[in-house]
């Protein structure tokens, strides 16, 4: 479901239809980049970055026709950490855009708590690996776990919490934690590597590994 944008206000005014229109397009804040869509074709091209200010003649030359008289074309305006907004606008009668937008753009408030989370992520694995390598395992372990609390599934956390283990010398949980890693992402090198040489030192046969699981928004 297409997530409802408040604080928007969308200011059309009337169509002009002499031979001077234009497409004037300002948002809150600025810089944001501004595409359309043809609605035969679905091609998407870019009319710049906000502020916009443009007459039909320049619209016409860098995008040819844009259709029949009452169709419509879609305008997209994206900026980055800010969602995406679309606005479908009717064709003048002479066959051009003419519009007044005047967009406050509203912070993509999902993104910004995925980016918090992600970098709360990182911040306690670096500081696990900071600890591993002045051999403070126990501490490094803690860092780990914190992050494994929330997403037990997170195949990096697991592999680093393995690799811990391993240079403390706790090969057989290095191993399960490797092989929980390696359940979650098939494709985790390092880990697969490092599952085939412990088994080796417990002298453990192969194991046949499941194939990879996928976990939401995290890789």
């Amino acid at each position: 479901m297409r997530r409802i944008s408040y604080f928007i206000k969308i200011i059309l005014f009337t169509f002009h239809f002499g031979c001077s229109t234009q497409l004037k397009i300002i948002t809150q804040p600025e810089k944001a980049e501004v595409y359309l869509i043809k609605t035969e074709s679905g091609e998407k091209k870019k009319i710049g970055v906000t502020p916009i200010d443009k007459k039909d003649e320049e619209l016409k030359e860098l995008f040819g026709s844009f259709g029949n008289p009452g169709e419509f074309v879609t305008l997209v305006i994206e900026k980055e950490d800010y969602e995406t907004r679309k606005i479908w606008l009717p064709l003048t009668a002479s066959g051009v855009i003419a519009s007044e937008i005047n967009l406050q753009l509203k912070k993509d408030d999902k993104k910004a708590e995925e980016l918090k989370t992600a970098k709360t992520i990182l911040d306690k694995l670096f500081l696990a690996q900071s600890f591993a390598r002045t051999k403070q395992f126990e501490r490094a372990l803690i860092e780990v776990d914190k992050v494994l609390e929330n997403f037990p599934d997170f195949a990096r956390a697991l592999s680093m919490k393995a690799s811990i283990l391993y240079a403390k010398g706790d090969f057989k949980e290095s191993l399960d934690n490797y092989e929980k890693a390696i359940d979650q992402d098939s494709e985790l090198k390092d880990a697969i590597e490092m599952a085939a040489n412990v088994r080796k030192r417990l002298r453990l046969p192969a194991s046949v590994l499941p194939r990879k699981k996928s976990l939401p928004g995290v890789k």
